[in-house]
């Protein structure tokens, strides 16, 4: 007697149990699965920033390895994996991404300390001048490493 077995499929190696729906997210929202474990930044820390927990709802997010319109769970925290989903609106994770969640870090202040840290020149000189030698840590057309300038790091 023949085997009878299914055919072969494709598997898709970014769909896991963590991968998200696209279709059914807000893109006016930015989504994060924080961990439940984590005591510095976990749920409490989320929620003070302006994060929200994400709960089963009709419309709304849900994860790629779920029935669709399972109504068994509305209203339950959506968890996976000792990971809670939780979102914020996407104008505060930009304010959030610029100025730091609290007010102070984010791009804009790693941006002025790399300014201060690479100088004038941006290649580390605090005076502006060139290091001896410094051509020789220029490959392909790119300076490497601690040689490398604001524009070839693309901070900004």
């Amino acid at each position: 007697m023949p085997r009878l077995d299914p055919k072969p499929r494709s598997l898709d190696p970014n769909v896991t149990m963590f991968a998200l729906d696209p279709e059914s997210l807000d893109s006016t929202r930015h989504y994060v699965l924080v961990s439940k474990a984590d005591e510095r930044h976990g749920i409490e820390w989320y929620e003070y920033v302006g994060y929200e927990v994400e709960t089963y709802r009709d419309g709304g997010p849900r994860f790629l390895l779920q029935k669709k319109g399972d109504k068994q769970r509305a209203g339950v925290t959506m968890e996976r994996g000792g990971h809670v989903l939780m979102s914020v609106e996407g104008e505060r994770f930009q304010e959030i991404l610029q100025h730091g969640a609290l007010g102070a870090g984010g791009l804009e202040s790693t941006n002025v300390k790399m300014r201060r840290i690479l100088g004038k020149d941006g290649r580390g000189n605090p005076d502006g001048e060139s290091f001896p030698g410094s051509d020789e840590f220029v490959r392909g057309g790119r300076r490497t490493g601690e040689f490398a300038t604001l524009n070839e790091m693309t901070l900004e």
